[in-house]
C-alpha cells in the first residue's frame, strides 16, 4: 500500500479512495462512537461501551480507516477528518503534545 494522504479540506475529497473518519465521546470523556465512510460503505464501530475522550475516538477512527484500506487493497487512500490532532499527527508522524 502506498503512503496515504491526509486532508481536512474539501479540495482533495473527490479522490477515488477518500475515507472519511469521525469519532467522538458523549460526554467527553465518556462512551466513544467511531465511524468511517468510503464510497457507499459506511461503518460504525461497536466499541462495547469503551470510554475515552474525543481525541482517542478520532484516532480509533483513523485506525479503522487504515484497516478498511488494507482489507480493500486501496492503493492510495485519502484519509479525511475534522480532528486537527489526528490529521497533524498522521501528516507529520508526530503525536500531539499534551494540551493540543
Amino acid at each position: 500500500m502506498q503512503s496515504p494522504t491526509f486532508v481536512v479540506d474539501a479540495v482533495t475529497l473527490e479522490a477515488e479512495h477518500a475515507i472519511y473518519i469521525d469519532g467522538g465521546a458523549s460526554p467527553n470523556p465518556g462512551p466513544m462512537l467511531v465511524a468511517i465512510v468510503h464510497g457507499a460503505t459506511a461503518v460504525q464501530l461497536d466499541l462495547d461501551g469503551i470510554e475515552g475522550g474525543n481525541n482517542e475516538a478520532e484516532f480509533r477512527a483513523a485506525l479503522a480507516a487504515f484497516d478498511h484500506a488494507a482489507a480493500n487493497a486501496l492503493c492510495r487512500p485519502v484519509i479525511a477528518g475534522d480532528s486537527d490532532a489526528v490529521i497533524s499527527a498522521l501528516s507529520t508522524g508526530h503525536p500531539p503534545s499534551r494540551g493540543d
